[in-house]
């Protein structure tokens, strides 16, 4: 794991530094009074901050680290998110993206999750949209959902 996060800060303080005028990057804050996932709290009902940063490559490349207070194992920790993915287009019809995620806590080194998600899309409809999640040492593994949307307005 920790190969895994090296490699993928070196690519971005590299990239930055060579491709500077390639890349773009964002931060967000999210201060909210409870953090929900998949319907369930989090933060056991608390406040909860979270700070993402995002970096993106004229390429399609992106990456983001997401960093969140919780409560995990009935115990306050810090939740470490770091995603990799790729998005581009099909002959300017359709637009994919394929994202793997992997999420981390403080206070273990024995569990975390892996999440794939992928979306295809075009002006008129969003095709799916799935996300794939392993939790390792928990033996839980589940789809998490999928969704089919037509913008009907677009169209007609």
């Amino acid at each position: 794991m920790k190969k895994f996060i090296s490699i993928v800060l070196i690519q971005i303080v590299l990239s930055t530094l060579l491709f500077a005028d390639e890349w773009e990057n964002s931060n967000t804050v999210t201060i909210s009074n409870n953090y929900t996932y998949m319907g369930k709290t989090l933060t056991d009902e608390e406040e909860s901050i979270r700070s993402q940063f995002n970096f993106g490559h004229t390429s399609g490349f992106h990456t983001h680290i997401r960093l969140s207070n919780v409560t995990f194992m009935d115990e306050h920790a810090a939740e470490l998110g770091l995603m990799i993915g790729y998005s581009n287009k099909i002959k300017e019809l359709l637009n994919y993206d394929v994202t793997y995620g992997r999420w981390m806590y403080s206070n273990t080194s024995e569990v975390y999750f892996d999440e794939i998600y992928s979306t295809v899309s075009s002006e008129y409809f969003e095709v799916f949209n799935v996300t794939l999640w392993n939790s390792y040492n928990l033996n839980v593994s589940k789809i998490r959902g999928s969704s089919f949307k037509i913008d009907t307005d677009s169209i007609i």
